[in-house]
């Protein structure tokens, strides 16, 4: 983890767009192929790599002083942006509403209770069961 993402006062567009990359480069199929068809997973990963493509040029458009401070984004900067990423400005306030939760999750996770230190985790690994892939609307009716 960078050092930007390891406290919340600190989590930038730029911690954003490097958890955008690693999710576009981490993301696994293997689960998909379990649940889904092979053409609901090409347009299910098409659209989801579309979208993080588009978010990461919107952020690399944006200044570094934007980054820091996305509140700087007045209509002008984000047409500015809009412009310099091939994106509309609607694209662009879905990325700063998903910024902004990310940013407050964040900070949940690093509040403290009553001043204390949070308990150590605990890790259980939950069984996924197996699901039926359905293909047409044939095996629908057969399953019900």
């Amino acid at each position: 983890m960078n050092s930007n993402t390891k406290n919340s006062s600190s989590y930038t567009l730029e911690s954003l767009k490097e958890h955008l990359i690693m999710l576009k480069k981490d993301f696994n199929h293997s689960f998909l192929e379990k649940h889904l068809d092979a053409e609901a997973i090409k347009k299910y990963t098409n659209n989801l790599e579309t979208q993080i493509v588009g978010q990461i040029a919107i952020i690399k458009s944006m200044t570094y002083e934007e980054k820091m401070d996305p509140s700087l984004l007045d209509n002008s900067r984000l047409q500015r942006v809009a412009n310099g990423s091939g994106q509309e400005i609607k694209d662009i306030h879905l990325l700063l509403k998903q910024y902004k939760l990310m940013k407050k999750m964040m900070l949940k996770f690093q509040e403290k209770p009553n001043g204390k230190e949070p308990p150590p985790a605990i890790a259980v690994k939950m069984p996924v069961p197996e699901r039926p892939v359905y293909t047409d609307a044939i095996s629908l009716k057969r399953s019900a």
